[in-house]
């Protein structure tokens, strides 16, 4: 639930204002192993999330209610900043998605710099990631930091790709079917990113997009989602299917 989110973030926040400033490589060593943990312990919150989630919905008209259809929340619809639920995720998000960045970034600099590890740590995704990019990139080190300046999209869309028929193997097998992802465009494309970051955003729309498609057409006619690398300033990539959405 999301007072269970809620109670999760309260301790952590409170385990850190209590925590001494390090000033030693000993103190750092306690810092780093209490931050770690708290990563460990918020490894479910995204899972969390969208458990929460399925117990409220949209009605169409700004209305949120809960499964049972009692009213929650209104939303203006004519005026985007009284999106009361939208914004509350967009500023939770933005907020975790920065806290992960400086925890990942401080861990990663130090196992790099110090070379020392922690327990499980063969098992976390920030690292699994950069190890499978280092490889399909052809590079025999991987990074000392989460940003990877110069990594070519491609590899790491393959990468996401593979994720997501892995995750949905069970139901192609099921029904038969195969599905061909097909990539276009700047495909030499190289981009500053985090890449842990990066996979799990197409990762999830790359799942979504093979589901519509399986879920809509018949067996032996799947046409394929193309991913599509654009050469903007940014990182430009557009996931297109044809499975009946928006």
């Amino acid at each position: 639930s999301f007072q269970e989110i809620c109670s999760l973030y309260k301790e952590s926040f409170l385990g850190v204002l209590a925590s001494k400033e390090p000033k030693t490589l000993e103190e750092e060593a306690v810092f780093s192993e209490m931050i770690w943990q708290m990563k460990a312990n918020h490894l479910t919150v995204r899972q969390m999330v969208g458990e929460a989630m399925t117990n409220m919905r949209c009605t169409g008209s700004g209305e949120w209610v809960d499964q049972s259809g009692k009213l929650l929340y209104v939303d203006d619809v004519g005026h985007e900043s009284d999106f009361k639920v939208q914004n509350i995720l967009r500023s939770f998000y933005r907020g975790r998605i920065g806290l992960r960045c400086l925890v990942e970034q401080h861990l990663m600099l130090r196992t790099s710099l110090l070379g020392q590890s922690f327990p499980g740590e063969e098992n976390d995704l920030c690292r699994l990631v950069w190890s499978r990019l280092c490889k399909a990139e052809g590079r025999s080190s991987t990074s000392q930091t989460i940003i990877h300046t110069s990594c070519k999209l491609k590899k790491l869309i393959e990468i996401s790709i593979a994720d997501a028929k892995h995750a949905l193997q069970e139901a192609l097998e099921e029904k038969r079917q195969s599905i061909h992802v097909q990539i276009e465009g700047y495909v030499e494309e190289q981009r500053a990113v985090v890449p842990e970051h990066l996979s799990i955003v197409l990762y999830e729309i790359l799942t979504n997009a093979i589901t519509a498609t399986m879920e809509k057409h018949q067996p032996g006619s799947l046409p394929p989602v193309v991913v599509t690398i654009g050469n903007s300033p940014g990182v430009a990539i557009k996931i297109s299917d044809q499975g009946g959405g928006i």
